[in-house]
């Protein structure tokens, strides 16, 4: 709060001090006290404090003491117009200091109203970056809300999947569990996958086994030459079987598949053992069988004093006995697995031959006392009683056909 009379004086020296950044010093500024004019000098010094955003001015005030001046001599009085003069020039001095404030004023006021139309612009950009921002905000949230509706369905997809998942996880384990079959599931690395209950049993698996080399442990000893067979259903596509006699002497079959992913890529193989040690042995007893009851067949045909042929189902010999080469003059090489209507240069392509064979062996079982009459080119022209029977064989194996021949006497 500034003495009348020094407001302006003050504040013009104050904004001088702002603008230069540096002290200022304001002589002979006038002031009136108890009806007194006294003449002061006014110093204002700019204060900066660290970690002040405003600044300080310290603002002096000192009395001007006028020179020391000889006594006065005595003087004709002075007339009135001179004080009267000096109060006109006081009154245009302090008019142009007033001005000179006024001015400042004035430039401060405009300074002060460009800051402000400037601050002014600012926050209008702001509020308008405030409002865009405000609208990205709302886009966003409403793209927020239609994602987490997408990932409330996703999920719900995924627990389904799950649900889905957990069920056929629960079904596949109580299938392995009730497979009773050496099972094991190899990957591409021919290493183990996974193995049934019985297998761990059959070739002592244990969990730690999953993971490892199948030619490591056990089975890929026991199951001869296992590696290679795996390798090449890998490679081929294509499944083996074969079978192996285990170290416990019994027989067992060895399944080996391509383990196919679904879109059919190739990604390991599958290894099932069946124990077919009963069924082997019943299967070797009666090829036994056969192959004795094939020679005593044999032996029979061969003491039989008439021509005797065995057919198959295409009608080439199989076998004739001695009594057939002799009588038509042929021989075994160029009589076995040759048709029946080709030997001897056709000598035996007759008409009631092939409806014979052709016709009625196939819907009965044999026919007995058919008479035929031909000209055969070894040993002229004979009468033939024929008699035949089918021999239907197990294990759907070929049929058979023995025909009989009986020589009545010449044409």
């Amino acid at each position: 709060m500034a003495r009348q009379g020094l407001g302006l004086d003050v504040r013009s020296a104050i904004h001088a001090a702002r603008q230069g950044n540096g002290p200022v010093r304001k002589e002979g500024v006038r002031l009136k006290h108890n009806g007194n004019t006294l003449e002061i000098n006014l110093h204002v010094i700019p204060l900066n404090f660290e970690g002040e955003e405003e600044g300080y001015f310290l603002v002096l005030f000192e009395e001007q003491r006028p020179p020391e001046e000889p006594p006065p001599k005595k003087k004709p009085p002075t007339p009135g117009k001179a004080e009267t003069n000096r109060e006109l020039e006081d009154a245009l001095n302090e008019l142009a200091e007033t001005k000179d404030s006024l001015r400042t004023i004035i430039e401060q006021h405009e300074a002060t109203n460009e800051e402000l139309r400037a601050a002014n612009e600012e926050i209008q950009s702001s509020n308008e970056e405030l409002q865009s921002t405000n609208e990205e905000l709302e886009t966003a949230k409403e793209e927020l809300q239609s994602t987490n509706e997408e990932l409330t369905t996703v999920n719900e997809e995924l627990e389904n999947r799950n649900t889905e998942l957990s069920q056929i996880i629960d079904d596949y384990n109580n299938l392995l569990a009730s497979i009773e079959l050496p099972v094991v599931i190899l990957d591409a690395g021919r290493r183990i996958r996974m193995f049934t209950p019985a297998a761990a049993e059959q070739f002592h698996l244990i969990p730690a086994d999953e993971g490892r080399s199948v030619t490591a442990l056990k089975i890929g000893s026991e199951l001869d030459g296992l590696e290679e067979r795996v390798k090449r259903v890998l490679d081929q596509g294509r499944g083996q079987d074969y079978e192996v006699r285990l170290p416990c002497g019994r027989w067992h079959a060895v399944r080996l598949r391509p383990y196919r992913t679904v879109e059919r890529k190739i990604d390991g193989a599958v290894i099932v053992v069946l124990d077919i040690h009963e069924r082997k042995l019943a299967r070797d007893h009666e090829e036994e069988l056969v192959s004795a009851a094939l020679t005593f067949a044999e032996s029979i045909v061969a003491t039989v004093r008439e021509p005797l042929v065995v057919l198959d189902g295409d009608l080439r010999v199989v076998s004739a006995n001695p009594a057939f080469y002799k009588t038509f003059h042929v021989k075994s090489g160029e009589t076995e697995n040759v048709p029946i209507y080709a030997l001897g240069n056709n000598q035996w392509d007759i008409p009631k031959l092939r409806k014979l064979l052709e016709e009625i062996i196939p819907e009965n079982a044999s026919f007995e006392d058919y008479e035929v009459e031909h000209n055969f080119p070894e040993i002229g022209r004979k009468r033939i009683r024929l008699n035949a029977r089918r021999v239907d064989q197990p294990d759907g194996r070929p049929r058979l056909i023995l025909l009989a021949m009986e020589d009545i006497g010449d044409g």
